[in-house]
Parts: structure tokens; sequence; C-alpha cells
């Protein structure tokens, strides 16, 4: 039971860190100016001692100067199931 219930944790644990990583990474593409955001953007992080693959998504919306952004984070690269994946919007910056 002990080594169910301490994996269980090690999950819960593993989809906080990559809950973590997927928010820097958003408030990293918020910092971008480019227009409009690369989609499919991949990349990786070492983040609590693992490696953490992430990447971009870019969903149009009914307004052209605004995208969605979703970010999905993964310990291994071709894992079709993300441990996380969180989403912003992000708009034109006007020149």
């Amino acid at each position: 039971r002990d080594s169910v219930a301490s994996r269980g944790l090690g999950d819960v644990y593993k989809r906080q860190v990559a809950n973590w990583v997927a928010s820097n990474q958003l408030v990293e593409t918020t910092l971008d100016t480019s227009w409009p955001p690369k989609n499919n953007k991949k990349g990786k992080v070492e983040l609590a001692g693992l490696e953490w693959f992430w990447q971009q998504k870019v969903i149009k919306t009914t307004d052209s100067d605004m995208r969605a952004i979703v970010m999905e984070v993964r310990l291994e690269e071709n894992d079709p199931s993300a441990l996380s994946s969180l989403m912003t919007y992000i708009s034109k910056q006007s020149k």
C-alpha cells in the first residue's frame, strides 16, 4: 500500500511541476511581441531535476487580433498525452 500511495504522490508532484513549466512558458509567450505567435513551437527545460518537453499550440479566435495559446508539457517528448495543458489568450500589440 505504501508504494501505491507514494507513487500516487509522485504523480501529483510531477503534474504540479508540469503545471509550473507550462505556466512559465506561457509567461514567456506573452512577453514575445512577434505576431502571430508560432504554432507548434517546441522546447525543453529542466526543473526539479527532470527534463520537461513543452509544445505551444496556437488557436485562432473570432477576433483576428487575438489568439488562444495552449501549452502542453510532457516528460516524454512523444507521449500522446500531456501531464499539463494550460491556456491563455494574447492580443496583437498596437505599434
